[in-house]
């Protein structure tokens, strides 16, 4: 009956927003839908939140209560033709690649390459104030990107899952959410092998390895670096390819056999070397040093980062600078040298909480932890390491285990 009294333009918003994959949207969203001024979507939002047809929530979001949806989605089925339905829907998914595209720019303002393919361009695209502020939005919206990739898939819409996956990559970098991440690489894999897409495919096993690798499936996650370096190298990228063995070293690493990892990243930084790649050199270097670091070979490791750090220096890449900082405080820890150790581990702290990378920040504290514990402080490692814990297990890392296996070792006695 309230469906029925509605105007005209009201009821088509009606039906169109029905067909919206999450639960929560904003006005931007919908007037993009329905291919109408944001003031208008605003308003005709307005008529369905005073028919009760919606509710509003804080922030201007909507959502539909369960049933109101089926029926909003049961009555655009009935009442749109098919080709208006599949069209409000490539809106849709265009309006939300195009947004996370444009957050992912303003976090990771060096990654060009973030340029997906949409039909329809958003004519008022988000605005965001700053990298918190987009990393914030994408933590909002992950739920609908992972509805909106799933329904990209029963669409047959092949591109979107891997480009979802690539535009949300600061959210997964700065913040972990490593179940939902590993949801949406599967489902970006599977569409680019339903596309025949032979670079995508390379791509999503490039990502697909680092989530299981993140949630300790270490076996599965070399087997698909390996496929990844397989495909890159048939596929003639040599960068690829390169990032591929660095990968392989991340597994290594996590394995806790620092020469192999130093094997894996000195094959990544010669290759990167040949081709001039400063960034890749860059962060190549700042494995390598952590590798060398466990393997106790501080002034290599040092060395390596000391260089990572320079040629990082320039750049519009805070979280990496301070990745940077994290392992030359670590080093400098192993080789002795306490106070500067703990210059660089606070500087450190301070940038990645300034730049909101709670992954950073538990990462910075933990090393301060081990470093009050070294200086025969316990009290304040504790301190350290329970704050380190508590964002671990916000994000749900494995990580978080190292934590626990630190606190214990403070409640024994003698132990150093």
């Amino acid at each position: 009956m309230s469906y029925s009294a509605l105007p005209v333009e009201a009821a088509r918003m009606y039906r169109l927003m029905g067909l919206f994959p999450g639960t929560n949207f904003d006005s931007a969203v919908a007037a993009a839908t329905a291919a109408v001024a944001r003031a208008q979507a605003k308003q005709l939002l307005g008529m369905l939140t005073d028919a009760n047809l919606l509710d509003d929530t804080v922030g201007g979001q909507y959502r539909f209560h369960d049933l109101t949806r089926l029926h909003a989605r049961e009555t655009a089925e009935r009442e749109e033709l098919s080709s208006a339905r599949a069209e409000a829907i490539r809106r849709m998914l265009d309006w939300l690649l195009t947004a996370t595209a444009d957050a992912c720019r303003v976090v990771m303002p060096y990654r060009s390459d973030v340029a997906p393919d949409v039909r329809y361009p958003p004519a008022e695209p988000v605005r965001f104030a700053g990298p918190s502020g987009a990393l914030d939005w994408l933590d909002r919206e992950l739920p609908n990107v992972i509805a909106a990739a799933r329904l990209a898939m029963s669409e047959r819409l092949w591109l979107v899952p891997p480009q979802l996956a690539d535009t949300m990559w600061p959210l997964f970098v700065y913040r972990g959410r490593y179940a939902e991440r590993l949801e949406l690489d599967r489902l970006g894999l599977n569409a680019a092998r339903e596309n025949g897409d032979a670079v995508g495919v390379a791509k999503m096993l490039y990502k697909l390895g680092r989530s299981v690798m993140d949630i300790g499936q270490l076996d599965q996650a070399q087997d698909y670096f390996g496929q990844a370096l397989d495909a890159w190298r048939d596929l003639g990228q040599r960068d690829r390819a390169a990032g591929s063995l660095r990968r392989l070293g991340f597994v290594a690493r996590a394995r806790t056999r620092a020469d192999d990892a130093i094997g894996w990243f000195s094959r990544a930084l010669a290759e990167y070397r040949e081709l001039s790649d400063a960034r890749h050199i860059a962060l190549t270097l700042t494995d390598l040093g952590d590798a060398l670091t466990e393997a106790d070979r501080t002034d290599e490791a040092i060395s390596a980062l000391t260089e990572a750090a320079s040629l990082l220096a320039n750049s519009d890449d805070p979280y990496n600078q301070s990745r940077v900082m994290t392992r030359l405080g670590r080093a400098h820890a192993r080789a002795g040298r306490l106070e500067t150790a703990a210059a660089q581990l606070d500087q450190a702290l301070r940038a990645m909480r300034e730049i909101g990378s709670v992954r950073g920040e538990a990462e910075a504290l933990l090393s301060l932890g081990d470093l009050a514990f070294q200086a025969g402080n316990r009290n304040e490692a504790r301190i350290r390491y329970a704050a380190a814990q508590r964002l671990l297990i916000s994000l749900g890392s494995l990580d978080e285990a190292l934590v626990t296996v630190r606190l214990a070792r403070l409640d024994r006695p003698g132990q150093h």
